[in-house]
Parts: structure tokens; C-alpha cells; sequence
């Protein structure tokens, strides 16, 4: 699969994408289909601030999934102590995403 389904927020507001690149693993990372996310008030608190989309998407936030903290999924990519196919939860860094509002 060359793209995937997310949620982006765009100056007009939350849209979702059918066409969103499948990021890549890096080093000591697991690519992780996500099956389940949670919504919680840091992505209420972005999709009504118009004015901090906007100013994302003058920054080059273009097509980027920004909302998103918790997930749990299959683990799709091998990795040094997962296996495909591993089921798994956790949490995404805030400052490096990619966020979990995608597959």
C-alpha cells in the first residue's frame, strides 16, 4: 500500500485524506496498521482554533496528520523484538508524530 486514509487538518478544517503517503519505519521504529484511536480535547481544541490551522499550513503542515495520541494496531513491518502481525497499544511522541488519526 503506497497511501493510506487520515485525518488532516486544513485551514477550513478537519478533512479526511484517502491519499496521505504510508510513512516509513525508521531505525528501531515498527510500521503498526492502527485499528483503534482515541479522540480526546487536544484534538477538540485544534480542529476549533482556526488560526492555528492556518498557521500550520503556512508552515508547510501541508497533507500532515496532526491530531492523534493513543493507538492500538497490528504491527505490519518486522522490528528488532516485534514481529508482524504482533497486536500492540501505545503512544505516538508529540514532537516527531506521525500521529494516529490514519491507518
Amino acid at each position: 500500500m503506497d497511501t493510506m486514509q487520515g485525518l488532516v487538518l486544513a485551514p477550513h478544517g478537519p478533512t479526511l485524506r484517502t491519499d496521505l503517503p504510508v510513512p516509513a519505519p525508521r531505525p528501531g521504529e515498527v510500521a503498526v496498521r492502527v485499528t483503534h484511536t482515541t479522540v480526546n480535547g487536544h484534538e477538540f481544541d485544534l480542529a476549533g482554533r482556526t488560526l492555528t490551522r492556518l498557521a500550520m499550513w503556512l508552515s508547510g503542515a501541508r497533507g500532515e496528520v496532526r491530531t492523534g495520541l493513543e493507538f492500538a494496531g497490528v504491527v505490519e513491518s518486522p522490528g528488532a523484538r516485534l514481529a508482524p502481525g504482533t497486536p500492540v497499544m501505545g503512544y505516538v511522541n508529540m514532537m516527531r508524530g506521525p500521529w494516529t488519526h490514519a491507518e
